[in-house]
């Protein structure tokens, strides 16, 4: 180990070093005032090249966790932006948003572990946090922390010291201009108390993976990882259970012929006796619901038939639709002389009513003559015999109501 010094002929003062350990070879993004360089620390060769962001301002470039390398800068009108290249063809980003105007450097912190990028500026009092992966459009907006107190210069906490039991995924030291360090805690809202194998993976440990002589000789190795928590992952990992699959031993039987039933003629078969279950209510003559029997509604029993001169007694005047209702204080016997039925209306009809027995087992009147009217005539004296038929309901209705509300009044006034 002769000269173990490496030597990187490049000029421009360098902005920003990072190493990608991750791949197959490290690697150092290096970021100038105006160029964005890929260097092998074995040899210190150049490996891709590319034109940054446009503005004079300084600029920033990390690696991400897949190999893409993700800058900060300025454009020629001093607004801040952030890109995303790919490590082939450093001068074409893949993607690039603009965040807002001010002079204030963007410091990238970037948490290889869960894939978060925290985006600090210099002299500001927000801190902004994205997502990076490989959905399209690659970097997610998270969300922003503000407050009243800018800061100064920004620290990362390694992994190996933050809260598991409390889901706390990152923690950031800020110096504020009064000289005075904030620390700042970021949290995963779960409502489980175990660990969270998906919050913490395993992170880099303290162990190296490469003495310098080893590195010197151009050798590469990928770091050596430790869980965050080793006890509580110990205390929430499932045991693996093994199952033994054994043969089945049924299968390795040689199959026997089945023994053949005699076949039994229909009368050997036990045929279940079937009783119908007993009626809830005895079938009788007496239980059917007889027709209902009332002189006004015109339906009478088969063995009392009347005539229609029977019924006449009960026919009354028909009143006027104009007639006003009874005023309950007139007397009594004044209504009474008022409501005597005519004696046009307590004529019978000339025609001859007969009983006849209906379909409902009622008494409908009918004519003397059982078939169907065949002229005008005949039709006419059905229809007149129909509307006096509904001036007696009619009328008798009228009295029932009369005689209720003067029972009413009788029982308001006590007379």
């Amino acid at each position: 180990m002769d000269n173990p010094r490496v030597n990187f002929g490049f000029l421009g003062e360098i902005m920003k070093m990072n190493f990608n350990i991750v791949t197959d070879d490290i690697r150092i993004c290096s970021a100038t005032r105006q160029k964005i360089r890929i260097l092998d620390t074995h040899s210190g060769e150049v490996l891709s090249e590319g034109i940054g962001h446009e503005g004079v301002k300084p600029q920033r470039a990390i690696f991400v966790r897949d190999g893409r390398v993700l800058s900060t800068g300025f454009t020629k009108r001093s607004e801040r932006l952030y890109a995303l290249r790919s490590p082939d063809n450093l001068a074409q980003p893949i993607i690039e948003e603009e965040l807002d105007t001010s002079n204030g450097v963007l410091f990238p912190l970037y948490d290889e572990d869960t894939g978060l990028l925290y985006l600090c500026g210099k002299g500001d009092c927000a801190i902004r946090y994205y997502e990076v992966n490989n959905d399209y459009p690659f970097v997610h907006y998270i969300n922003t922390y503000t407050t009243s107190e800018p800061q100064r210069a920004i620290g990362f906490q390694s992994k190996r010291g933050i809260s598991s039991e409390e889901n706390e995924i990152n923690r950031i030291y800020k110096l504020t201009t009064k000289g005075v360090v904030d620390i700042l805690q970021f949290f995963v809202p779960r409502k489980s108390d175990l660990f969270q194998h998906d919050l913490y993976p395993d992170t880099r440990s303290t162990i190296p993976a490469l003495t310098a002589e080893e590195f010197i000789e151009g050798k590469n190795a990928p770091p050596n990882v430790q869980p965050v928590n080793a006890v509580a992952a110990a205390a929430s990992a499932k045991p693996k259970i093994q199952v033994a699959k054994k043969a089945n031993i049924l299968s390795q039987l040689a199959p026997t012929a089945a023994e053949p039933t005699p076949n039994k003629s229909y009368s050997e078969h036990n045929s279940p006796q079937v009783s119908a279950p007993p009626s809830p209510r005895p079938y009788s003559q007496s239980s059917q619901r007889r027709p209902v029997i009332d002189d006004d509604m015109g339906i009478v029993p088969v063995g009392q038939q009347r005539s229609v001169s029977s019924r006449s007694s009960f026919i009354q005047d028909r009143e006027s639709p104009e007639r006003e209702k009874p005023n309950p204080m007139v007397p009594k016997q004044q209504r009474d002389q008022a409501r005597l039925p005519d004696q046009e209306d307590l004529s019978p009809p000339t025609p001859k009513m007969q009983a006849s027995l209906s379909p409902r087992m009622s008494i409908s009147s009918s004519s003397g003559l059982e078939s169907a009217p065949t002229n005008i005539e005949e039709i006419l004296a059905d229809i007149q015999r129909m509307k006096s038929v509904m001036r007696q309901h009619e009328r008798r209705i009228r009295i029932l109501e009369e005689e209720l509300a003067e029972r009413n009044m009788n029982n308001a006034y006590s007379f």
